[in-house]
């Protein structure tokens, strides 16, 4: 393993420990699992609640990304403005115009570090999408395991993606 991969991957790996454990007195699910195979992805792709999200850049993605999967550009996952976290609301949007509600399982994949995988997970987490898992090893993974790789893009039908922000907790 490359030296320059070694904070990312520390990063992640202490994001998602510290999501694993539910706080205390926590009454709603958390997600389960956290990180899945390949081979478990592959398994799932004919599932049509399944949801995959490349947030690689759209040049890799453009050249070829797991079947089905669609494209969320990682600086999508700020606010534009602020420069700061995205706002529930305009995840929630974002989500809907992508086809995706508060039901449907999302599998997110980034480069092998996956530090923007892990953004996108934590920010699922803040809007409580309970239903959300990190590809183990990215992209890389599934094309080094040798599986199926597509440059189509998916149709999207646009859904509503309803917020209870009272709810929720605050960011922190």
């Amino acid at each position: 393993m490359r030296p320059q991969f070694l904070p990312a991957i520390a990063t992640v790996s202490l994001l998602l420990a510290t999501l694993a454990v539910p706080p205390a007195g926590a009454t709603e699910p958390f997600n389960r699992p956290l990180m899945i195979s390949t081979e478990t992805l592959a398994r799932m792709s004919e599932d049509p609640s399944i949801r995959v999200f490349d947030v690689r850049p759209v040049e890799a993605y453009e050249a070829g990304h797991v079947p089905g999967a669609r494209h969320l550009a990682a600086d999508n996952l700020t606010d534009p403005i602020e420069g700061s976290v995205l706002l529930r609301e305009d995840l929630a949007t974002m989500l809907g115009a992508l086809g995706v509600g508060p039901d449907n399982r999302i599998v997110i994949y980034d480069s092998q570090d996956g530090l923007h995988a892990a953004r996108l997970f934590w920010l699922l987490e803040t809007l409580g999408h309970t239903r959300a898992s990190v590809l183990s090893g990215g992209y890389a993974a599934w094309e080094r395991e040798g599986w199926m790789v597509s440059a189509e893009t998916p149709v999207t039908e646009p859904v509503e993606y309803p917020i209870d922000l009272a709810a929720r907790p605050p960011i922190q």
